[in-house]
């Protein structure tokens, strides 16, 4: 079998705008998964520590208090929280996060002293914290808004 070599050149070269075309489409299509991947990421992260902050409402405001594991756990969230979120919404965090922090001061100062004056500073700060907790949900929305379908 006899291949004539000019011919395979010519062959050859219609292949390559095949082939850079074909590399094209495979990087875009890598390049389009992997934004997504890094926004659905971003979206996970946001979304556990709004969870963490709420549960950290709920166990505060409706049931016996924080442990230390609860409190530390929620710091950790709010941490995370100033680099991952935006300005306005972590201005959000901040107020319940320094409210939140007074209130388990207060806390474990009662467990200690259990005065008339610590029962009503912990109830003050709580009622606060009702207030604040509405927003935080509503701030939260504006960046755990995923929309991909």
């Amino acid at each position: 079998m006899n291949i004539d070599l000019s011919l395979l050149v010519q062959i050859s070269r219609l292949f390559i705008p095949v082939v850079a075309i074909a590399g094209i489409y495979i990087a875009w299509h890598q390049y389009s998964a992997n934004r997504e991947k890094v926004r659905f990421d971003l979206y996970e992260k946001r979304f556990n520590i709004y969870n963490s902050i709420s549960q950290t409402l709920n166990s505060l405001l409706w049931s016996e208090g924080l442990s230390r594991e609860q409190f530390h756990s929620y710091q950790t969230a709010c941490n995370e929280a100033q680099f991952l979120l935006p300005d306005e919404v972590y201005l959000e965090v901040k107020k319940i996060r320094e409210l939140v922090g007074k209130w388990y001061v207060c806390f474990t100062e009662t467990d200690r002293q259990k005065t008339d004056k610590h029962n009503a500073e912990l109830i003050s700060i709580e009622e606060k914290l009702e207030v604040l907790e509405p927003n935080l949900a509503k701030s939260f929305s504006l960046v755990l808004n995923f929309k991909k379908f």
